[in-house]
């Protein structure tokens, strides 16, 4: 860090060292800044600025110092933590942050930030509106009321049917939201569309071995806060098949859920800056799934968090962030997909064991763009892909990472871009 004389002095007395922003104009909310691994606490501090420019800031640094970057508990490798760090330092944060408050002269609350406020309101389901979706370790209540009054709720419909029966839906617009959460076939044949009416999410499967198929979801609400998605999928060996879903902040979210089948689906996220819009589809710590020739546009990214051996196959993507981002997921299939003018292609992150084949992808452009992208990954195989009109065709950052792991990077072919392959590392050696 390089300190200006407008830096603040660091404060090292509680049990973190802080640094404390004053605005410059009557003081407002106070906002609690953590930084990420590798930077320290003033790196958030302009963005904060901006964002906030009345609020006070409490600028904090992370305790850990590892291969002379700052963090905030131990790292053993890109994905495994020394769990002891882990607990030591969050009872000391847990300490230090009364402490700050009382010191500094706010109230916890007032470092609260306010859209979590706004998600508080009754979202119809019993809930606040954050937890619309469910948390993934507990049941989805059901909902207590029709989001768009004047048409029929399709949850009297899965009401009424008995568990494990087929139920065929007339063609018509319903009104969500909807929660299944009892084995069912529903079959709509594509002329039935369900509204959300422009709050919270549309339709939860709280289910397994349930199926969802030719059904037009539409119009869910637009809060990050509550994770706002058109269909959320909350357990194992569903199949969600030729569903249309148009005008959802989040397409398609997978919380805990395994083994189940993602096809033929059409996902488009509402008309926002890209930044704001919602991923297309995202897995959180999920296996096992199919994802197969689902077409996902104008969405930001489709995303794995902690999810290892799905598969993605024939799947296109177009106009989007990452056509694929995966964090911390390792064995995944990425095969025979088509990916168009997205800012990136696949990128892997902090992965171990990653299969990139038979691939279309192309124009990946602007300055960042990419195909292929390894931030610490290990044990990677990019095989039999067309890599064309990107800036960077393959770009790695400390990959491979794992010691005596590999990078395989075999029959592709590059053609139009600007750099073909790229290495780079902030290691010496």
């Amino acid at each position: 860090m390089t300190e200006t004389p407008e830096t603040p002095p660091l404060l090292g007395d509680l049990d973190f060292a802080y640094r404390v922003y004053e605005p410059a104009d009557e003081a407002g909310p106070v906002l609690v800044l953590l930084h990420g691994s590798g930077v320290d606490e003033t790196v958030l501090v302009p963005l904060a600025r901006e964002i906030a420019p009345q609020a006070r800031l409490m600028a904090v640094r992370g305790r850990v110092v590892q291969d002379g970057s700052r963090r905030w508990f131990t790292r053993i490798t890109p994905t495994a933590f020394d769990q002891e760090s882990i607990r030591k330092e969050a009872r000391a944060f847990a300490r230090f942050l009364p402490r700050l408050a009382k010191r500094e002269g706010f109230a916890l609350g007032a470092a609260t930030d306010t859209p979590a406020a706004a998600s508080s309101a009754d979202d119809g389901m019993g809930k606040p509106a954050g937890s619309a979706g469910g948390a993934s370790g507990e049941k989805v209540p059901l909902p207590t009321a029709p989001a768009v009054a004047g048409i029929p709720w399709f949850q009297e419909l899965v009401n009424q049917a008995p568990e494990g029966s087929v139920l065929k839906v007339p063609a018509g617009s319903y009104s969500g939201p909807v929660v299944v959460n009892k084995p069912l076939t529903i079959e709509a044949q594509g002329q039935v569309i369900i509204d959300g009416g422009g709050k919270g999410t549309v339709f939860v499967l709280d289910t397994s071995g349930a199926v969802l198929r030719g059904v037009h979801l539409t119009n869910s609400g637009g809060s990050h806060d509550s994770d706002d998605a058109c269909l959320n999928v909350r357990g194992d060996r569903n199949v969600v098949d030729q569903v249309r879903i148009t005008n959802c902040l989040f397409g398609i979210d997978l919380k805990q859920s395994n083994d189940n089948k993602l096809t033929r689906n059409y996902i488009r996220s509402k008309p926002f800056d890209l930044g704001l819009r919602g991923d297309g589809v995202r897995l959180w710590y999920s296996k096992n799934n199919l994802l197969e020739g689902n077409e996902i546009e104008d969405s930001r990214d489709m995303v794995a968090w902690y999810s290892d051996h799905n598969v993605f196959r024939n799947n296109v993507s177009r106009r989007s962030r990452y056509s694929i981002h995966f964090m911390f997921a390792h064995e995944n299939t990425v095969e025979g997909n088509r990916f168009y003018d997205n800012a990136v292609g696949v990128y892997l992150m902090y992965t171990n064991g990653a299969y990139i084949r038979n691939n279309t992808i192309s124009h990946a452009t602007g300055a960042t763009g990419m195909a292929v992208g390894l931030k610490e990954a290990s044990n990677t195989v990019i095989e039999g892909n067309e890599i064309l009109y990107c800036s960077t065709g393959i770009g790695t950052d400390l990959s491979p990472f794992e010691p005596g792991s590999k990078t395989e990077v075999r029959k592709n072919r590059f053609a139009f871009n600007g750099v073909a392959v790229s290495f780079v590392s902030d290691r010496e050696g």
